[in-house]
């Protein structure tokens, strides 16, 4: 346990660099680091897990109705 990523970054590399290494990130962080990652990536079929996002913006922001739209 001490040997835990600090960031799905690290996860990801050692993902590429490690043999028999798995680890379980979000597909938005993979997305992020697709562009640096040295190997392909799939993901385990019925494995996926539901995701949320956060926006910080203003109170005055001209997307607030956007975003909170129901």
């Amino acid at each position: 346990m001490n040997d835990m990523p600090k960031s799905h970054a690290v996860g990801y590399r050692r993902v590429c660099d490690e043999r028999k290494y798995a680890f379980v990130g979000s597909h938005v962080s993979r997305k992020l680091q697709s562009s640096s990652l040295t190997c392909q990536m799939v993901s385990l079929p019925g494995t996926p897990y539901p995701e949320s996002l956060t926006y910080i913006i203003s109170k005055t922001s001209h997307y607030k109705g956007l975003i909170n739209w129901r």
